[in-house]
């Protein structure tokens, strides 16, 4: 297997996990603003959202690196 196909692979693998991402941050917004309609407490889920955007943020730049590194010319 080629360098150029693994980071491919990578590359649609990270695609998979930063649309996932996105769907986690999501959901994880809808949750805290229930509960804070509720009256809730919401530190919990608060810290939680915070750690999935820093954990999609990673996954998007990862993602962007990959199609930056697949645009070069081969060698």
């Amino acid at each position: 297997m080629t360098d150029r196909v693994m980071l491919q692979d990578h590359l649609e693998m990270t695609e998979r996990h930063v649309a996932l991402g996105e769907r986690h941050v999501s959901q994880q917004r809808a949750r805290l603003e229930a509960l804070r309609r509720n009256g809730e407490p919401i530190d919990a889920a608060r810290t939680l959202l915070q750690r999935f955007e820093e954990l999609h943020a990673l996954h998007v730049e990862d993602r962007d690196r990959l199609v930056r590194t697949l645009s070069e010319p081969e060698p």
